[in-house]
């Protein structure tokens, strides 16, 4: 028996962040290597290319866009990563405009065969709509409405949130009955508060399946009235399910408890912790609390400051050690991206300065000694995040991949200052009630 896509998406978070892949054998060919590492004060990264993977520059049918999916899947377990992918297609004329897939575990350079969690976020669809406002003024890109993503695998909440906000179609080949956001195969979107519904129900769209199914869904995706084969779409369920069953089997944690760690504090001012967490997070290390789980008037301060001298921004998040460090503050960059939440930045940056560590045999160790799994340290936004937003359905995925879901989270890793900028207290946490059909609830505790 399988476990859940849920499960294996939480396996491969950031508080997953010590996962080892070692060397494994799979039917294709060998995995992808890893780029030359990036200079911390360059994090985050949005998205990452696929390398040495070819695929037309046009399809002319539904099957044609599913399989470059496909093509993607395989690179992921290529890489031994979870084997989802996409494509990014002009829905008028069917050119393609670009092609991903799921980045989240990547290997280490020291060690090829072993693999480590580059980015909990890292996931096909939303990469291609972090690439997309990247490129759009140079490439002259089409409007959002104008575009579809053809994806492998029906998307999690955190892809789904993102596909909404950015405002792309969304043509899915393969179900997915436990964390899709159509994982009860109705297309009524249960998962999703009711404000939300209509919006899924103009974005999804589910191909026809000879055999397995009709077409269901929204018919503003590629090709909507066309089918997809059998075996492209057995292909995509079933590579997926290899990849998190590689995964599971040679998945070794070095994540060590606090009791276990040392503090981060303790470190020489030049050790390479806290010179990479820096230079990613300018804040790392400029405040220590009494207690991780009590967030100081001090803090709400750095939080406000930080959105207040960051252009557009609505919120801020911080990220507190179980040693009371504060590791990791983040504003909204929506001028990067409408997707782009502190929260987001926050995990990407946390997640790949940890991948850094990691990546080279001198540090390796004393990151793993120093650097907590986020699910034993504290969360602070300075305002709750707001119901009445996309971008929330986004980072409520997020938070579930970051602190390991399928199970109760942590009481006092999810906190907040202010009341949500849109929207009450009353609505997130019905929304989160909702949500918790889909993904696992959050416990918001307001920071006194």
């Amino acid at each position: 028996m399988h476990l859940s896509r849920r499960h294996f998406l939480a396996l491969s978070g950031a508080g997953a962040a010590a996962l080892a892949v070692p060397g494994c054998s799979t039917s294709s060919a060998p995995s992808t290597p890893t780029a030359s590492l990036p200079n911390p004060s360059t994090l985050p990264i949005a998205f990452l290319e696929a390398t040495g993977v070819s695929y037309p520059d046009q399809v002319d049918d539904a099957e044609a866009a599913a399989a470059i999916a496909l093509t993607m899947v395989q690179a992921a377990l290529d890489q031994r990563t979870f084997a989802v992918g996409g494509v990014l297609v002009e829905t008028a004329t069917g050119r393609v405009i670009t092609a991903m897939h799921n980045n989240v575990i990547r290997s280490l350079p020291q060690s090829p065969d072993s693999s480590f969690t580059w980015d909990p976020t890292a996931h096909g669809e939303r990469q291609i709509v972090s690439w997309y406002y990247a490129n759009r003024q140079a490439l002259n890109l089409p409007a959002p409405e104008k575009l579809t993503v053809v994806t492998s695998l029906d998307p999690c909440a955190q892809c789904a949130g993102s596909l909404m906000t950015a405002g792309f179609s969304a043509g899915v080949v393969a179900y997915d009955d436990v964390a899709g956001v159509n994982y009860d195969l109705g297309t009524n979107y249960h998962g999703l508060p009711r404000r939300f519904r209509p919006l899924a129900d103009r974005t999804f769209g589910y191909y026809a399946i000879p055999g397995q199914r009709k077409h269901s869904g929204s018919t503003r995706p590629i090709y909507s009235g066309e089918p997809v084969s059998r075996a492209t779409a057995d292909g995509c369920d079933r590579l997926f399910v290899e990849s998190r069953d590689i995964v599971a089997q040679f998945r070794t944690s070095a994540n060590r408890v606090p009791a276990e760690m040392t503090d981060p504090d303790s470190l020489p001012t030049d050790s390479p912790v806290r010179t990479t967490l820096t230079a990613v997070f300018p804040e790392a290390f400029s405040m220590k609390l009494v207690n991780f789980r009590h967030p100081t008037p001090e803090l709400e301060q750095v939080l406000v400051d930080l959105r207040d001298s960051t252009p557009g921004a609505e919120n801020a998040v911080a990220f507190i050690d179980p040693f009371g460090n504060l590791l990791g503050a983040a504003a909204d960059t929506f001028d990067v991206s409408p997707i782009a939440t502190g929260f987001m930045n926050l995990v990407q940056g946390y997640s790949q300065a940890r991948y850094l560590l990691a990546a080279d045999p001198e540090t390796q160790e004393i990151g793993s000694a120093t650097l907590t799994n986020p699910r034993f340290g504290t969360f602070v936004w300075l305002h709750a995040p707001s119901p009445t937003k996309t971008t929330t359905i986004k980072d409520l995925g997020i938070y579930d991949l970051t602190v390991e879901g399928s199970g109760a989270f942590p009481r006092g890793n999810f906190q907040y200052y202010q009341p949500p900028v849109q929207g009450s207290m009353a609505g997130l946490r019905r929304m989160i009630a909702t949500m918790g059909s889909w993904t696992d609830p959050a416990d918001p505790l307001q920071a006194r």
